[in-house]
């Protein structure tokens, strides 16, 4: 099972929108963690049972099955802010528009 953080797993053409939209953030003042990149079938249905069938007190984090994810075509990255070394994992915290735009 694959969950990779790694840049150089993403396919070249999105690796250089993944840097650039890093830099962008970066010139913004805005840190960030690459939580995700290349996902295998396995690790994306693993993460689809997450507040369904296993964990099932946690929320869902994904509508996505194995082959449904830009993340299994290496094409996809998932990012989290760092404010004050800590992650934001709050998607209502203001920095998240910014992280987005």
């Amino acid at each position: 099972m694959v969950n990779s953080r790694k840049l150089e797993d993403l396919d070249p053409e999105a690796r250089q929108v993944c840097i650039q939209h890093l830099l962008k953030a970066k010139d913004r003042g805005i840190e960030l963690l690459v939580t995700s990149t290349w996902r295998d079938f396995e690790a994306q249905d693993a993460l689809y049972q997450i507040g369904r069938t296993h964990y099932q007190e946690r929320h869902i984090v994904t509508n996505a099955r194995a082959g449904g994810s830009w993340h299994n075509y290496k094409v996809a990255w998932d990012v989290c802010p760092i404010v004050q070394g800590k992650p934001v994992w709050d998607a209502n915290d203001p920095i998240w528009k910014e992280v987005i735009r």
